[in-house]
């Protein structure tokens, strides 16, 4: 099967017109058309926005794969990853604009997440969370948490030593590894 025909069974089973995918997927309907009849080569990014869209490897999509699901956790809701999104953003004093360019997330995409109109997937989770400086279990709701760490005091040490210099955080890792000496040698 090739990508074109690939991305039409998909495509059809959601019960979407080539216009349509194309606006979820930020191209026209003729450059779906287009890919799906083999007239045109794959361009890499819309590929991996048409997999992203249907939850699918770009491998998939491809050829290089035969399977066709990626896993991602079904359980999040789109509405409890936009609000931990707007309040790290707000945490970090950061503009939605500034992290979407430090995710790398397509602009369509990006501002869907944000909304809370569409779910993320495992890789955009990733993105998102390295960008916001915290944890895809966080962002999902599966931790109350958004640094990784176990409890209020173990976040308010991870907290305050990113707020510390470079030198500072130099000599308290010194002085960490010298009491980790000590300890070992008694």
């Amino acid at each position: 099967m090739t990508t074109g025909e690939r991305i039409r069974e998909l495509r059809l089973k959601q019960g979407l017109s080539q216009g349509k995918l194309g606006d979820f997927v930020g191209c026209s309907g003729q450059v779906i058309s287009n890919i799906e009849r083999g007239y045109t080569g794959s361009n890499s990014d819309v590929i991996g926005r048409i997999a992203a869209h249907f939850h699918v490897p770009a491998g998939y999509l491809l050829g290089l794969s035969d399977v066709n699901w990626r896993p991602d956790n079904n359980g999040s809701d789109p509405a409890i990853i936009s609000a931990r999104i707007k309040s790290r953003l707000d945490e970090l004093g950061i503009q939605q604009g500034v992290l979407q360019i430090r995710s790398g997330i397509p602009p369509v995409d990006f501002e869907a997440y944000c909304a809370g109109e569409a779910r993320p997937d495992v890789a955009a989770l990733a993105a998102l969370a390295k960008a916001l400086e915290t944890t895809i279990d966080y962002l999902i709701g599966n931790s109350i948490y958004p640094t990784a760490v176990m409890s209020e005091d173990e976040e308010d040490m991870v907290l305050y030593f990113r707020t510390m210099s470079k030198s500072e955080k130099r000599i308290y890792m010194g002085m960490l590894e010298g009491r980790n000496i000590k300890t070992q040698g008694n």
